[in-house]
């Protein structure tokens, strides 16, 4: 079972709601708890050094910050942040797996298809997303990776197209961590995974909302 969240871009600190989102995405299984927590902590506090060294005006005023984020060593940050690039790259491919079905869902036809893939189904897509995963076989793809992509694939999705658009535009950041940072590529995306959730019911991955992480904006 999902969770859903009433979140607010403008009232956030531009840390802790993207550490909050990442993280969620990098860890969604129930049994991630643990695993999800510590990279959330790893990922503000990373989020915090990053910020603090690229705009020292904002790292010389007084911030309202939570301390044990703050505070976390070198060596707990990089423990929090172990797995998170491999889990997030697996969850990017997870995306692109996703897109098709939900353009099926609301363009009402079945979409052109990428290159090499022959029909819309979750094994050809797994096979179109081999290469970037580093993998060989399809059946490590759909069980390794879309069956941990499931409970936040609207947020896969969003995320994926986000960044294409972000690419064709001249890819302005250098990592997750910074894009999630920009409070308007970050509102691009979980408005868009809101519209996504609406269509998976429809799909034929036939996902319902309350399987999903889901973060909805108050703002």
């Amino acid at each position: 079972m999902g969770e859903i969240a009433e979140v607010s871009i403008k009232r956030d600190d531009g840390i802790r709601l993207p550490s909050w989102v990442l993280a969620t995405m990098t860890w969604p299984q129930a049994v991630d708890d643990a695993r999800r927590e510590q990279l959330f902590l790893s990922l503000a506090a990373a989020m915090i050094r990053e910020r603090g060294s690229k705009d020292p005006a904002w790292a010389a005023q007084p911030q309202k910050l939570v301390p044990l984020q703050a505070a976390r060593s070198e060596d707990d940050i990089r423990r929090g942040l172990r797995g998170f690039d491999l889990r997030m790259r697996q969850r990017i491919a997870a995306g692109r797996m996703a897109v098709p079905f939900l353009r099926e869902v609301e363009e009402g036809r079945t979409p052109p298809l990428p290159k090499g893939v022959k029909r819309l189904s979750i094994n050809q897509l797994a096979e179109l997303v081999l290469e970037d995963l580093d993998m060989s076989e399809v059946v490590n793809v759909t069980t390794r990776v879309w069956k941990a992509s499931r409970p936040v694939i609207h947020l896969c999705a969003a995320l994926t197209l986000s960044l294409q658009e972000a690419e064709r535009a001249g890819a302005p950041w250098a990592s997750l961590t910074e894009a999630f940072a920009d409070k308007a590529f970050l509102k691009t995306v979980l408005i868009r995974a809101v519209a996504f959730e609406t269509l998976l019911p429809d799909s034929r991955l036939a996902i319902a909302p309350d399987e999903l992480h889901r973060f909805h904006l108050a703002d």
